[in-house]
């Protein structure tokens, strides 16, 4: 449908100190078209039904010198914006107004995000070290759960081994792909079994204020 990878790598051809690179990770489809978020050009762009591809934002360097940056992972979208949560551990509010990075400090190093028809979005953060993306370590993995309205966030499971994608099943819980760093055979003593998917309970509409 469209070649975003090609388009990633040539766009940050000339783009220095942006690494010239490309790396489609993120992907949201929508009525109005599809959005990709690259992970190695660090755009967020969006695909229209025809194929054409435009760049929304740019994000900029967090980590000067060190082999990442902003590392923009996964995209969700609410009534009045699209989410972006990034590899830095930071969220950021997109809108008409451009791109705006929110207050969300239990975020550390974000791979996948989901929302929930409440305009919560549930951010899955690999490792929970405070570190630069690549000094990570097992069993530190969590999911967070942002309101967009009122800004709070909550822990909604902690202790996870290398967490990657997360998405609401039918029932209305979290599923989540986890051990996801670990070779098929797995292991050992970390991850015997090689990857795995997590159900995550979530309490329903009318009983909010007790998660499992």
């Amino acid at each position: 449908m469209a070649s975003v990878g090609s388009f990633g790598y040539e766009w940050t051809a000339n783009k220095a100190p942006q690494e010239h690179d490309a790396n489609p990770y993120g992907l949201l489809a929508t009525k109005d078209g599809i959005y990709v978020t690259d992970a190695g050009a660090n755009l967020l762009e969006s695909v229209s039904k025809r194929g054409g591809i435009k760049v929304l934002p740019h994000f900029g360097l967090q980590y000067p010198g060190f082999p990442s940056d902003e590392v923009p992972d996964c995209i969700a979208r609410t009534e009045d914006a699209l989410w972006v949560g990034t590899l830095a551990g930071h969220l950021f509010r997109i809108d008409d107004d451009g791109a705006t990075q929110v207050a969300a400090p239990l975020l550390r190093h974000v791979t996948g995000c989901t929302r929930d028809s409440n305009g919560n979005i549930y951010l899955v953060s690999m490792w929970n070290n405070l570190g630069p993306p690549g000094m990570d370590s097992p069993f530190t993995g969590n999911i967070v759960k942002f309101n967009t309205g009122s800004g709070a966030s909550s822990m909604v499971a902690t202790g996870l081994d290398f967490p990657n994608m997360v998405t609401i099943g039918p029932d209305g819980n979290l599923y989540v792909t986890a051990d996801s760093v670990c070779p098929a055979d797995g292991s050992l003593p970390f991850c015997p079994n090689g990857g795995t998917v997590w159900k995550v309970k979530l309490p329903s509409e009318n009983n909010q204020d007790n998660q499992n």
